[in-house]
């Protein structure tokens, strides 16, 4: 059971790498998209569930660029803890 639950963990932080790599690449990306939602929302087009969903992506990529010591951090300590059990 521990042993699946490590595994488990460690193919969850593989994918929030990715998951963070990814937000790196395509940041330009989903601001593209966030003003094309922001011009076609203002005339009607009804696109503020999408918008919502960028702007909390992009925010997230902020979170990740303003606190990478810290997410490393708790990583490294939860590795840590795997590790002694």
């Amino acid at each position: 059971m521990i042993i699946a639950d490590r595994l488990d963990f460690e193919a969850k932080l593989q994918r929030m790498a990715r998951r963070k790599q990814w937000l790196k690449h395509n940041q330009q990306l989903l601001r593209t998209l966030l003003t094309y939602c922001s011009l076609y929302g203002a005339s009607g087009g009804g696109l503020a569930c999408i918008k919502m969903e960028l702007i909390l992506l992009l925010q997230v990529k902020q979170v990740h660029q303003i606190q990478p010591k810290l997410v490393e951090t708790i990583e490294t300590y939860v590795r840590q803890m795997y590790i002694l059990i």
